[in-house]
């Protein structure tokens, strides 16, 4: 799925990254689940809809008014059991709008370990590798295995964010 999404961006140079659990899960060795997420600069909406009449997906306007799209795509080479959140052979890929830079993009998330990025380039093969961004040193907390807030204002925007970093240490064993 990572080849056809890469040839779908590449050829329409969009720039797009890699970002969240499936890179996370990726750099731990772990088996990722179906689930895809993509920070895409630009219209997250427009980019969907595109991908959805590409890939014979179905599009689903997640939150426009944040910038947030999923697309959820049948994988005919995957056979008909899923993992995760996708079952049956589907990917769920989830599109997020961002202006500026991806850097900048990254500095809002929550945790260290799911703010990096690995571009579009670097989709053949999403395990350790040069190409990843991390400018807030989330792979040595992934060696650490260590869950540190991007920013102590992660929490007074979203409380909820507090539950998620239980949850995170419980799934990982951090």
């Amino acid at each position: 799925m990572l080849a056809k999404l890469k040839e779908f961006f590449s050829s329409r140079r969009y720039p797009a990254f890699l970002v969240g659990g499936y890179l996370r899960d990726s750099l731990l060795s772990l088996t990722p689940e179906r689930d895809l997420d993509i920070a895409v600069s630009g219209d997250s909406q427009r980019v969907g809809r595109e991908l959805a009449q590409v890939m014979g997906g179905v599009f689903v306007p997640l939150s426009p008014a944040h910038g947030v799209a999923r697309v959820v795509v049948t994988d005919p080479e995957t056979g008909s059991v899923g993992t995760g959140g996708a079952p049956g052979g589907r990917w769920i890929v989830d599109l997020a709008g961002f202006s500026g830079s991806i850097e900048e993009d990254l500095a809002r998330r929550d945790f260290t370990i799911n703010a990096l990025a690995l571009p579009v380039q670097g989709w053949a093969s999403p395990g350790p590798s040069d190409l990843v961004i991390d400018p807030f040193n989330g792979r040595q907390d992934l060696g650490r295995k260590s869950i540190r807030a991007v920013t102590p204002q992660v929490f007074q925007d979203d409380p909820g964010r507090l539950m998620r970093a239980v949850r995170l240490a419980a799934s990982l064993s951090f």
